[in-house]
């Protein structure tokens, strides 16, 4: 049996390599990114939206036509900016959230990789050893 772990180390290897990808492919989605996330990032990207609309361009000029009254310029920058830092920051969590799945697969195969290497490691010593 002492023999037979490189052959063992050289499959379970392979077959981390060759299965990562099924493996997290098949995961549900609620994994990393949750619909209490999705909901976040859906408000916090319908937030900058309105916020991009009220913010005061070149062509109001000082009479800021079509704006309601009481309309602030410098509220609708300072709301503009906020809503702009939220869905940045929920935009990033989703991208993290979509890289995970390439991580996790990488090094799911890196770990393959190095379980097959060692068992060739193995494999290779144990016939020096012998002399076969």
């Amino acid at each position: 049996m002492k023999r037979a772990w490189p052959v063992f180390a050289m499959l379970i290897g392979l077959a981390l390599i060759f299965v990562a990808p099924l493996a997290v492919g098949s995961a549900p989605a609620e994994t990393f990114w949750t619909d209490e996330d999705q909901a976040q990032y859906q408000k916090a990207s319908a937030d900058f939206h309105a916020a991009s609309y009220d913010l005061p361009s070149e062509s109001d000029g000082a009479r800021l036509p079509g704006r309601r009254p009481g309309y602030d310029p410098v509220a609708a920058k300072a709301k503009y900016s906020a809503a702009k830092a939220a869905w940045e920051q929920q935009r990033s969590r989703l991208e993290n959230a979509q890289s995970r799945w390439t991580w996790l697969r990488r090094g799911c195969q890196f770990l393959g990789a190095v379980v097959a290497a060692a068992g060739i490691w193995g494999y290779v010593r144990g016939r020096n050893r012998t002399g076969g």
